[in-house]
């Protein structure tokens, strides 16, 4: 049982880092049993897995689904068109409040600016993201932890650098009458190309770009009921 003076002082605004600075050899995933995480992989042609711990399906569009079946620390082989890359895929069981604001300071870079706060069962984000690095792993809390809501949000011009970088990377492929524009929480691909025999050709290489930018989208808000 938490005492109440915790539950006081869980529920006050706090910064979520800083956490240890390290670069990790193989890129890690994170989800809980029972969620999915969406996983981008422009020209993928196979996976492998250690265990039957998660499932992966192909949604389309350079897009795999991960499932997390069982907890459990999992490598996941993915070919692409530059070969093989791994990943460590942790699948854990979801637990309450306390067991994740432990792992913020492990997930979170130096310096992060994000506060939280514990309120009821939900775990709150707040604040403002300095960095992309931040705000893709709060989204990445949001997505694994039912309990974690984002109220934050990530610091002016952070998704417009990553849209316009997106789209100087569609004009060096060659696209020049196709671009992808932010309306809202939105992003849609718009120009000449965008539709008829021009997007055929130009899709392969707009639709990965436009879902990596869609994917820093702040979440929307979860009714109380599904958040916990």
């Amino acid at each position: 049982m938490l005492t109440a003076a915790l539950l006081v002082m869980l529920a006050q605004p706090r910064t979520v880092g800083p956490g240890p600075c390290s670069d990790p050899t193989r890129e890690t995933i994170r989800i809980g049993v029972g969620m999915q995480k969406v996983l981008n992989v422009p020209g993928w042609r196979g996976t492998s897995r250690s265990s039957d711990g998660f499932d992966v399906k192909s949604i389309g569009n350079d897009q795999l689904l991960l499932i997390g079946v069982s907890a459990g620390n999992h490598v996941f082989t993915l070919l692409g068109p530059s070969g093989l890359k791994e990943y460590s895929v942790e699948v854990r069981e979801q637990g309450g409040c306390t067991l994740i604001i432990s792992e913020l300071p492990k997930r979170f870079p130096c310096g992060s600016t994000l506060t939280y706060r514990m309120i009821g069962d939900r775990v709150f984000l707040d604040g403002v993201a300095s960095s992309l690095e931040e705000w893709r792993i709060a989204l990445a809390l949001a997505g694994e932890y039912p309990s974690v809501v984002i109220l934050g949000k990530p610091a002016a011009g952070i998704i417009e650098r990553e849209l316009s970088e997106a789209n100087l990377e569609i004009w060096r492929a060659g696209y020049l009458d196709v671009y992808l524009f932010r309306v809202g929480n939105e992003v849609f691909v718009g120009g000449r190309d965008s539709e008829g025999e021009g997007w055929a050709k130009a899709a392969a290489t707009v639709v990965p770009r436009r879902n990596r930018v869609q994917a820093l989208m702040p979440p929307p808000l979860r009714p109380i009921a599904e958040a916990r």
